[in-house]
């Protein structure tokens, strides 16, 4: 008996052990994708600064913000030493007030309703990415007055994630095709979406219009 009781012990510490090895290890690579990315976002910048097309310099602009949404989860999960999964409540709610000012806005524009929720860095991404595209166009088409105000929404029930945007903007036409739309920022949801196996829902309510995906 004390031979087995030894014998478990010694393979719960190799796990313990090998557990931190790949918590290092992950925590490592987001490390330096973050660092990577920051090179990346800083060389489009300079091109930006080098272009003179405002449809060009709009467009790199949009691009960094996309990075930077990146970025912003492989630096929480660099910081998080307990797991490899992301708190999409900070993680979320950073990106929209970070996202606000560098657009030029107030964050209070942006108003907060996010449950505790940990994803995979994969989903995450995702996620931040979907938000990040729907973000941008709320604030480029919906905030045209000081009392303007956009709705960021992450509620769980049971196994089901529902994310939504909501804004008082005239928003996207129900019968409108994303997979089949020219703008970047749409195509890049439709994809990113398919990616989640997520749900789709446009729809206006109350003089505001909501996009929503579930997951």
């Amino acid at each position: 008996i004390q031979a087995s009781k030894q014998k478990k012990e010694k393979q719960n510490q190799e796990l313990r052990h090998l557990l931190k090895n790949n918590e290092a290890l992950v925590q490592e690579i987001s490390h330096r994708v973050k660092n990577n990315l920051s090179v990346l976002s800083g060389l489009l910048g300079i091109q930006k600064s080098r272009v003179s097309n405002t449809e060009t310099k709009n467009e790199l602009q949009d691009t960094i913000y996309r990075i930077e949404a990146i970025s912003a989860i492989h630096n929480q999960l660099y910081d998080t030493k307990e797991s490899a999964s992301i708190n999409i409540k900070k993680g979320l709610t950073d990106l929209g007030k970070n996202l606000s000012s560098a657009m030029g806005y107030d964050p209070e524009k942006i108003l907060f309703d996010i449950d505790e929720i940990e994803l995979d860095i994969t989903r995450a991404v995702s996620l931040s990415m979907i938000i990040n595209e729907l973000l941008t166009n709320s604030f480029k088409y919906a905030v045209n007055d000081p009392d303007s105000k956009i709705i960021l929404q992450v509620k769980k029930n049971n196994d089901t994630i529902t994310a939504s945007v909501i804004d008082p903007g005239p928003g996207i036409p129900e019968e409108f095709n994303t997979s089949g739309s020219t703008s970047m920022g749409i195509y890049l949801v439709d994809i990113l979406c398919r990616q989640l196996k997520a749900k789709k829902e446009l729809k206006r309510e109350n003089n505001h219009f909501h996009f929503t995906i579930s997951f």
